[in-house]
């Protein structure tokens, strides 16, 4: 911390769900207890996540974990949401870092009119590059989706977290 020009440390606030994610609060006392070793004094102000979803939204947090499911399973959903420029062509309204970078708002915009599997491919693939060099987003958690079964009855696992009963079949086993 000295090196990075904080020899005393500094403080900040972590604002965090106490309601949306399993264990959500108590993961994030203990990320608060884990920058206290390196001299970062952190306070967590745990919120239900209607009040987190809304400041992340009007871009009034700045330290926070946040999740984002992705319907399309596409990764342009998650740039065009979370790494445009906020505002700018429509996009970015969930990017609260304030992160702008214009070369990646182009390639970001490019992905939605091109029809060049391989050539999108790449462009996904270079604007992912970037966002993890810039470390824009870290990734704490991982939230596991569990499940318990019975031989008798099958539910297939939906990779959306949908259970759809209509697709569950009876055995006798």
């Amino acid at each position: 911390m000295a090196e990075a020009g904080y020899p005393n440390g500094f403080g900040i606030t972590l604002h965090c769900p106490n309601d949306r994610y399993v264990n959500d609060e108590a993961i994030c006392t203990a990320i608060s207890s884990f920058l206290g070793r390196i001299g970062v004094k952190t306070t967590v102000a745990a919120r239900p996540i209607a009040l987190h979803g809304a400041a992340i939204n009007s871009a009034d947090s700045d330290f926070y974990p946040f999740g984002w499911g992705v319907p399309t399973f596409d990764s342009a959903y998650v740039l065009d949401y979370l790494l445009h420029t906020r505002g700018k062509d429509g996009r970015g309204s969930t990017n609260a870092t304030r992160y702008s970078n214009p070369a990646l708002d182009a390639k970001i915009v490019g992905l939605s009119s091109e029809s060049d599997k391989a050539r999108r491919d790449k462009a996904i693939h270079d604007i992912w590059t970037t966002v993890q060099k810039e470390r824009i987003y870290i990734p704490l958690h991982n939230q596991v989706l569990d499940y318990a079964m019975v031989r008798k009855l099958d539910i297939p696992v939906d990779p959306m977290n949908y259970t759809f009963f209509k697709n569950a079949t009876l055995g006798n086993k």
